[in-house]
């Protein structure tokens, strides 16, 4: 075959202006400047503005579409009315060649008054093999059964959020709560336990172990309180966390109980107290001395009416030598009989002066104070400051 000179010629030069282009053309940006970029865009405040912009980074390469892919479904949240939505995504995580399932890592969902199966929901979730957080709200658990094991194909999850949420019995949740394996931070907020003599015909199956790695727990305002945390004393604890609000004088034993199992262990411990108890019958009662966790490095007590002067107490009985930083938050504060200038901070400074409080390095203080009450405070808090320096007094 003959091709003329001519033809060979073009080609020829069309390769070699290929070529230049090529060895001229711009190296591509290092990942840590287009992940900044992308990082960015997810700091939108517009959502519609995030979501459109962000898509359109998935459309450049390969190398964005990882990134804007994982801001994209790295949180996903379904809220009331949003049925639609939800329907949606569980059927993209049906499809085949879904291409999400390792960028999807919080869930946030409020599954009250759904026309849908929650063990099924769970089911269909377990395919998300990267979702480390599930955020539950108003959710009823009761269809669930506590040996079907609906946490066990969560690999990678370590943190259970549960709000308002319902269980049939305090029975079902420990089993439901103990099949993730891998939980590591646990928050339970105003759920219900559900009544044990309501279901006395059913079988009493042995409790699971508590997830072997929960280090972090948050127990507030659900009842029954008792049952669930006697179950957290049982197996090994892991716990250097623990947030118990809403304590009332018959939880003293089972706070004790709580904090003797877990020992030393614990390095941040939060008491609220309930509104509506007594608490100076809680901070004075001689059951509530958490001796055991020697290696205590903060102390928050919440909700403390002024006037609670066992508050003081409770801390003169306390050995915690590692302490770094106590809170105390007052409650009620806005009522005229009842203001923090009758707290007895004399009587606390002479405690933190103590040996038992060596390592205090910061006070945090949270409530109002009149400017006439302000007074006897700094004249206790400047003997403090002068006595343990440097201890740091910040009011929140």
């Amino acid at each position: 075959m003959f091709i003329m000179p001519s033809v060979l010629s073009l080609f020829y030069s069309h390769c070699s202006r290929l070529d230049h282009t090529m060895r001229n053309k711009p190296p591509p940006l290092p990942l840590e400047i287009t992940d900044s970029v992308i990082d960015e865009v997810d700091q939108y405040r517009d959502v519609h503005a995030r979501v459109v912009t962000l898509s359109s980074c998935a459309l450049v390469c390969r190398q964005w579409r990882i990134r804007a892919r994982r801001c994209l479904f790295d949180v996903v949240a379904f809220n009331t009315g949003q049925q639609r939505r939800m329907d949606a995504f569980r059927k993209l995580l049906c499809y085949p060649h879904c291409t999400i399932l390792s960028s999807v890592r919080l869930i946030q969902a409020e599954l009250k008054g759904r026309e849908f199966s929650l063990p099924w929901i769970l089911s269909e979730l377990s395919v998300l093999r990267d979702l480390t957080t599930l955020d539950l709200s108003a959710t009823s658990f009761r269809e669930v059964s506590p040996d079907s094991e609906c946490f066990a194909n969560y690999r990678s999850l370590t943190t259970l959020v549960l709000t308002a949420c319902t269980f049939s019995t305090c029975r079902d949740a420990a089993g439901i709560i103990g099949g993730c394996l891998g939980l590591e931070y646990l928050a339970m907020v105003s759920c219900t336990l559900g009544d044990e003599s309501s279901h006395a015909d059913r079988p009493n199956t042995p409790l699971v172990s508590p997830p072997p790695r929960l280090k972090h727990l948050v127990f507030e305002n659900s009842e029954p309180k008792r049952k669930f945390l006697a179950w957290l004393c049982t197996g090994e604890s892991s716990l250097t966390d623990m947030r118990i609000r809403g304590t009332k004088s018959g939880d003293i034993s089972i706070i004790n109980a709580l904090a003797r199992h877990a020992g030393p262990k614990v390095l941040h411990l939060t008491i609220g107290l309930d509104a509506s108890s007594n608490a100076d019958a809680i901070l004075g009662s001689e059951e509530l001395r958490l001796h055991t966790c020697t290696s205590m490095c903060s102390l928050t007590l919440e909700n403390v009416p002024p006037r609670a002067a066992h508050a003081v107490t409770f801390l003169a009985r306390m050995k915690w030598p590692h302490a770094e930083e106590l809170t105390l938050a007052f409650g009620g504060v806005d009522n005229s009989s009842n203001r923090i200038g009758f707290f007895p901070w004399m009587h606390l400074a002479v405690v933190l002066e103590q040996s038992s409080f060596g390592g205090l390095e910061r006070l945090s203080i949270a409530g109002l104070c009149p400017p006439g009450e302000m007074l006897v405070v700094e004249e206790a808090l400047k003997r403090l400051r002068t006595r343990r320096s440097p201890l740091e007094i910040v009011w929140i």
